[in-house]
């Protein structure tokens, strides 16, 4: 038996009610205008689709000026409903922007050579699969990154974030502040939309858009524990959930021998290495741990892998100039695996963390970190050396110094943290996770 569902949106509070039977609805004590969304059917051969027609044809199918809707062979300004084979299991047809219809949508403001967010959205995408209807960078200066990795279509701007906003039923959004309302103000059926806090609350910046994207934010997400001091007090705080992170396996496998890799950066045999993997920019306070290299011995090398932004270029200068002959800087890798290897010990002297993917690659990889304690270090002290954030060089040069002079206690203390981090930070776990939040978000 056929079963028709309906979609609306409360006009005082903007909350979506959508996939549901129910033909009438009220919210603040006003009524809802439920409109027509979907047929259901028990035919496995068949689906049903109704969408309301209008000037953008939000049909799944292409839109001709001329004759109108293609596939209902009939000009755009009525509502109907139409019968069509089913896709393939799992798959969906594209609409005329290229992103899949139906799904959840991912919108970010930046999308560089690396990151925590870059390899977040790399991480879960391609695991969501055909659930994915596509991703967009709004900001076309920071479209950097490699889009492949995602395993989706892709697109660049505000008019393509809108058009993924048409095709999808759940949008992710990071970053983006008000420009939401440039995006899914004026849609005819608005997509749910989930707010992704990836910092703590000692980041104004992740506050500030939290608050920007909070009129059309019907779930919030923050990914450690102190992340929920970033959505804004109501409705989106009261349903929001904490889904750390997870570092990739995969990401932090070596492909080449240590000592090779050793040579290649030009690093003596007997040298020890402190890694930081990082982007360069003074909330990372990596300037600390270049300065620490002066209270350590000569054979302590501080290297670090990463990119600076155009605005943190002259802090990136400032930190090379430092101590040159004891503090290397080489560019961000792809997957960082051969500098773990490489590497004695990890640090991460940052401000402020959302999950801090650096410090749980460095963990997964069984390399001992020293760490402030922020991101995954609020719920898991135990897996690090903890240094205090307003810790001096001098502090920093003592932590890394304990750590050094007794490798075997940092190696057992790295093997407990190892294993803690890939039972309880799986990357299925993660997964499955936000999975079930599209799943309970889209009905």
């Amino acid at each position: 038996m056929d079963a028709m569902t309906y979609r609306g949106r409360c006009p005082e509070c903007g909350r979506n009610f959508g996939d549901t039977t129910a033909a009438a609805f009220r919210c603040c004590d006003r009524p809802v205008e439920m409109m027509p969304a979907a047929v259901a059917t028990s035919d496995p051969r068949r689906q049903l689709i109704a969408r309301h027609c209008g000037p953008n044809c939000e049909h799944w199918g292409r839109r001709d000026g001329r004759s109108g809707c293609l596939l209902l062979d009939r000009p755009c300004d009525v509502v109907t409903i139409q019968i069509r084979d089913a896709c393939p299991a799992g798959k969906f047809p594209a609409v005329r922007s290229g992103f899949r219809r139906g799904g959840v949508g991912f919108v970010a403001v930046s999308y560089l050579e690396c990151g925590g967010t870059e390899v977040w959205h790399q991480t879960l995408l391609p695991r969501l699969g055909d659930r994915v209807s596509g991703f967009v960078c709004v900001n076309p200066d920071h479209a950097r990154g490699d889009f492949a990795r995602l395993g989706c279509p892709w697109g660049v701007g505000v008019e393509d974030a809108r058009r993924l906003a048409r095709a999808c039923d759940v949008l992710v959004v990071w970053g983006i502040g008000r420009q939401l309302g440039n995006i899914v103000d004026g849609l005819r059926f608005p997509p749910r939309v989930i707010s992704v806090s990836h910092c703590d609350p000692r980041s104004e910046w992740t506050c500030d858009m939290m608050r920007g994207q909070n009129p059309w934010t019907d779930r919030a997400v923050f990914i450690c524990p102190s992340g929920r001091d970033t959505v804004p007090a109501g409705q989106a705080r009261r349903d929001a959930v904490l889904i750390h992170n997870a570092p990739d396996p995969e990401r932090v496998r070596a492909t080449t021998p240590r000592d090779e890799t050793r040579r290649r950066l030009g690093i003596g045999e007997s040298d020890r290495v402190v890694l930081v993997t990082s982007r360069i920019s003074p909330e990372k306070r990596i300037d600390i741990l270049a300065r620490a290299m002066q209270h350590l011995p000569p054979d302590v090398v501080l290297l670090i892998s990463g990119t600076a932004s155009t605005w943190s270029q002259r802090y990136a200068d400032d930190v090379r100039a430092i101590n040159p002959e004891r503090v290397r800087v080489i560019d961000a890798v792809a997957t960082p695996g051969d500098l773990l290897a490489a590497a004695d010990v990890a640090a991460s002297a940052s401000t402020f963390e959302g999950y801090g993917l650096a410090m749980a690659e460095a963990i997964l990889a069984g390399v001992p970190l020293i760490a402030t304690p922020c991101g995954l270090l609020e719920s898991m002290p135990t897996v690090a050396r903890v240094v205090p954030h307003d810790a001096t060089a001098i502090e920093w040069a003592d932590a890394i110094a304990a750590d050094l002079a007794d490798p075997a206690g940092a190696r057992h203390r790295a093997a407990l943290a190892r294993h803690a981090v890939a039972t309880r930070h799986s990357v299925e776990r993660f997964t499955a996770a936000w999975s079930e939040l599209i799943s309970e978000t889209t009905v």
